[in-house]
């Protein structure tokens, strides 16, 4: 567990992050399947249920990838998280690293608008 409430194991190894880039493609090229049963809340409040094991259609994918983003972004335990640095080439290069990162493991802080560049003073 760490400050963003959830371990980095869990946070990088979700459907969120395995099925995104999958939809960003708008052509699903691979059969898609996930390990376990998913279980969710439809919009009648009902519980609806995916198999494992079974080829997942893009309308399943796109369920999945949102309820995964729904449950990441209950878990987080701050409501943003701000990156800061030296105001060097070198603190640049650490904020790209760091926008990197995030970006690849948690894109879903970014398109819901919680990961900040601070941007710190040159003294001299």
């Amino acid at each position: 567990m760490n400050a963003l409430g959830f371990s980095a194991t869990e946070a990088a190894q979700n459907y969120y992050n395995l099925f995104q880039s999958e939809l960003d493609r708008d052509i699903i090229q691979k059969e898609l399947e996930i390990p376990e049963e998913f279980i969710y809340q439809d919009e009648n409040g009902q519980s609806q249920i995916i198999p494992a094991h079974t080829p997942l259609t893009r309308e399943q994918v796109e369920i999945i990838v949102e309820k995964s983003r729904e449950k990441l972004l209950k878990k987080i335990r701050y409501g943003k998280i701000i990156l800061m640095a030296d105001a060097d080439a070198d603190g640049e290069h650490i904020e790209c690293l760091g926008m990197t990162f995030f970006n690849r493991y948690f894109r879903y802080l970014v398109e819901s608008g919680r990961l900040h560049l601070a941007v710190t003073p040159l003294y001299r």
